[in-house]
C-alpha cells in the first residue's frame, strides 16, 4: 500500500489539556469528518478501511520540534551505569542521536532530552461537570487536569503522517479544521489552539532495515511483530461529545508508547489496529449507539519507522 509522507507543523498558541497522542488525534479527525462531511463519507472513507487494516492515514504523536522518540531497545544495551542512567531518563533524541544510539554510542547532551526539558506541565483543579446538563452535579466534586506547554526553547510539535494519495485532500482539510476549532479538552475555553503549516516529506528508505520503531501511541494488531522492547500503559478514554451519550467512558485499553521497537516490520508503513466497538465500549453503551446506527472505533494505528535491529551491541 503506497502512502504519501506529510508533516503537520503545529505551533501552539495556548496550553493543551489532552496529550498529542496518535490515536487521540486520529479520533478527533474522524469526528470532524462526520461533522463536516456526514456519516456516509466517514464510514466509506475512514471507518471501513480502518477496520480492514487499510486506514486512509496513520499518524505519529505530536513530537517536539524535529526530535524522535528514544528507541526502547537501546535501554537493553550493555553500557556503563552512568550512561544507562542518562539513556533511561531521556525520552527524545535528534536524528543524528538516533543513529548513534542504534550503533551503541552515547550521543552528546545536546542530543538527548527528558520530558521535563521539552514540556512544562501544571496541575489545575476543576469542578466536576455533568455532560448531559453542563452543570455541577448535586454531589459536587473536584478533579485535577494537566495543562501542558512547550519548554526549553522548543516552539513546535510535528505530527508525521502517512496517507493514501486518494485521501490526502480529505486529511489536509480535516487537520486545517482541527486548527480552526482547537485540539482536545476545553478547546472551547481557549486550550489546544495552534497555527498550522503543512510540508511534504520523503518516506524513509526501507531496503536496509530489519526492524521498526513506533512514532506514536498505538495498540498492536494480531499480525504486528512481537519480538521487541516497549513500554505499555493503560489508557482510560472517553467518547467525544458529538455522540450525545451520558456514559462517556470507554473500556480501558492497553497501549504502547512511542519508541516501541520490534524485530521485523521494517518494510511496513504502520503498526496497530482499529479498536472495534465491541472492544471499545461497555455493551449497554454500544447497544444504545447501535440503535442510532453509530458504531465508534478507535484508530489505534501509528507510523512504523524502519530501524536496523541486528546490531553487535545488543
Amino acid at each position: 500500500m503506497r502512502m504519501e509522507a506529510v508533516r503537520y507543523i503545529i505551533t501552539p498558541r495556548s496550553a493543551w489539556c489532552t496529550p498529542w497522542q496518535a490515536d487521540t488525534i486520529g479520533g478527533q479527525l474522524y469526528a470532524l469528518c462526520a461533522r463536516l462531511h456526514g456519516a456516509d463519507l466517514l464510514r466509506e472513507a475512514l471507518l471501513e478501511p480502518a477496520l480492514r487494516g487499510e486506514p486512509a492515514f496513520v499518524l505519529s504523536d505530536g513530537l517536539p520540534g524535529d526530535l524522535l522518540p528514544v528507541p526502547a531497545v537501546v535501554r537493553s544495551q550493555a553500557r556503563p551505569m552512568e550512561q544507562r542512567r542518562q539513556i533511561r531518563a531521556a525520552r527524545w533524541t535528534t536524528h543524528n542521536g538516533l543513529h548513534q544510539l542504534m550503533a551503541g554510542e552515547l550521543p552528546g547532551e545536546d542530543a538527548l532530552f527528558s520530558n521535563a526539558q521539552v514540556f512544562h506541565e501544571v496541575l489545575r483543579v476543576r469542578n466536576t461537570l455533568d455532560r448531559t446538563t453542563q452543570g455541577t452535579p448535586d454531589q459536587g466534586g473536584l478533579w485535577n487536569t494537566t495543562e501542558t506547554w512547550l519548554a526549553g526553547g522548543f516552539t513546535t510539535l510535528t505530527v508525521h503522517a502517512r496517507v493514501q494519495p486518494a485521501a490526502r485532500t480529505l486529511l489536509d482539510g480535516l487537520v486545517h479544521e482541527l486548527a480552526r476549532v482547537g485540539y482536545g479538552a476545553d478547546a472551547s475555553a481557549g486550550y489546544g489552539q495552534f497555527d498550522l503549516a503543512v510540508e511534504d516529506a520523503q518516506p524513509a528508505t526501507h531496503d536496509a532495515f530489519d526492524g521498526c520503531m513506533a512514532l506514536g501511541t498505538f495498540q498492536p494488531a494480531p499480525h504486528d511483530p512481537t519480538q521487541g522492547f516497549w513500554e505499555g500503559f493503560i489508557k482510560y478514554g472517553k467518547l467525544g461529545m458529538d455522540v450525545g451519550q451520558g456514559q462517556v467512558f470507554k473500556r480501558p485499553q492497553w497501549m504502547l508508547r512511542p519508541g516501541a521497537c520490534f524485530a521485523g516490520g521494517g518494510q511496513g508503513a504502520m503498526l496497530g489496529r482499529a479498536i472495534p466497538t465491541s472492544d471499545l465500549l461497555p455493551s449497554k453503551t454500544a447497544a444504545a449507539l447501535a440503535e442510532r446506527d453509530i458504531r465508534p472505533l478507535q484508530p489505534a494505528f501509528t507510523i512504523s519507522m524502519p530501524i536496523p535491529w541486528h546490531n553487535p551491541s545488543y
